[in-house]
């Protein structure tokens, strides 16, 4: 997640979004759910939403939280 912030505060909005999209793809592939590790991953996502001009979609990803 601390990636996808650092690139989102450097505009790179989309490589933001596949770094939230990758962690979504791990904590998938675990065999033990811990949503703990989630924590925060839509409202990184959100912001790099809103960041980008998509107030529906950063809603959305805000709702999640």
């Amino acid at each position: 997640m601390a990636l996808a912030d650092v690139l989102n505060a450097r505009g790179r909005y989309e490589e933001a979004l596949a770094r939230v999209r990758e962690a979504e793809t791990v904590y998938a592939q675990r065999k033990t759910p811990d949503p703990d590790l989630l924590r925060g991953l839509a409202l990184t996502e959100g912001k790099i939403h809103a960041d980008r001009g998509d107030a529906v979609a950063a809603e959305a990803a805000f709702r999640k939280e």
